[in-house]
């Protein structure tokens, strides 16, 4: 498996889309993100709703926009230890272990765009509150208006 890091150079060469979901897991900790859909939901509305710059392609599935791409950032993080993903009854909860928290913190925090930052920040704790059958409303929503 290919790694988000450079061998060859330090972690500040991670992908872009890995340093936004790093942030996003960082700003949501220690509850984390309950859930596949919410998951894979929220970055949707960051992405096309707010901006955030995630390269990720989404396809329409059954419960709205999936990306195949956040899916492998997010085993690529597992396999560097930057983030876990655990099962708890039918959910899984994704959450920023200490070496990706400290990894975030030395080489991802000041890299990143603060205008961009903000946008996250702003509503990712209300998109952890908001029921999961809104959100895929809302991605059906703006899938709707960005085609």
């Amino acid at each position: 498996m290919g790694t988000l890091i450079s061998s060859q150079e330090t972690h500040a060469c991670m992908h872009t889309d890995a340093t936004y979901l790093l942030h996003l897991l960082h700003h949501v900790k220690p509850t984390g993100i309950s859930g596949r859909v919410r998951l894979q939901k929220v970055v949707y509305i960051l992405k096309e709703g707010l901006a955030v710059p995630f390269a990720t392609k989404f396809n329409r599935k059954k419960y709205g926009p999936f990306s195949e791409d956040l899916m492998d950032i997010i085993a690529k993080l597992k396999f560097e230890g930057f983030i876990e993903e655990e099962r708890v009854g039918a959910q899984y909860v994704y959450k920023i272990t200490k070496d990706g928290k400290r990894f975030y913190e030395e080489n991802v925090v000041n890299k990143l765009d603060p205008r961009i930052i903000k946008r996250i920040d702003s509503v990712a704790d209300e998109l952890m509150k908001t029921r999961v059958g809104y959100l895929t409303g809302l991605a059906y929503a703006l899938e709707e208006v960005t085609k």
